[in-house]
């Protein structure tokens, strides 16, 4: 894996989220042209374990009682208090684009940012996901459609059945 200490770069165009959390975006003033997982946490958390970080990839689709969202997981050093995840929706435009531009990448790209989204710690990892994963956002004419309202809706039902992070990921 490489992993590359930084110039600072603030990532001034990155939505609000909390840290803890983790999002793939398309930033227009980040240096890595095409989608990164953005990794929102206390440096201090992450950096005690470089110049190495290990990582372990997760995707999980949960069949729930409207819809069949995608879950992204991300474990840093073997950590359960550094677990990060997204939720797509096969049907939502945005992730669908997203997802078309880092399948036929070789490696992933990540970047974990302070709370002033500023890019401390950058780093590649191979894509596992690498075309296999298209299968999720096909549409075929026999698959389960759903609203986003419908997707929503399943995504607080599952977290609120879940004690964890970890226990999503050890699923």
């Amino acid at each position: 894996m490489d992993i590359a200490q930084l110039e600072p770069e603030k990532i001034k165009d990155l939505p609000h989220m909390e840290v803890g959390h983790m999002l793939l975006f398309k930033s227009k003033e980040s240096s890595i042209e095409g989608p990164v997982f953005y990794i929102k946490e206390d440096i201090s958390k992450v950096s005690k374990t470089l110049p190495k970080i290990s990582i372990q990839l997760k995707d999980i689709v949960i069949n729930w009682g409207y819809s069949s969202p995608l879950m992204l997981m991300v474990k840093l050093n073997n950590d359960d208090n550094l677990i990060y995840g997204q939720w797509f929706n096969k049907y939502n435009n945005t992730d669908r684009e997203l997802f078309k531009e880092i399948l036929f990448q070789d490696k992933l790209n990540f970047c974990i940012v302070d709370r002033y989204n500023n890019c401390k710690i950058r780093f590649k990892y191979t894509n596992i996901y690498k075309k296999a994963i298209w299968g999720y956002f096909k549409i075929n004419e026999n698959d389960r459609k759903w609203s986003q309202k419908m997707y929503e809706s399943d995504i607080i039902a599952i977290t609120e059945t879940l004690e964890s992070k970890a226990q999503l990921f050890n699923l």
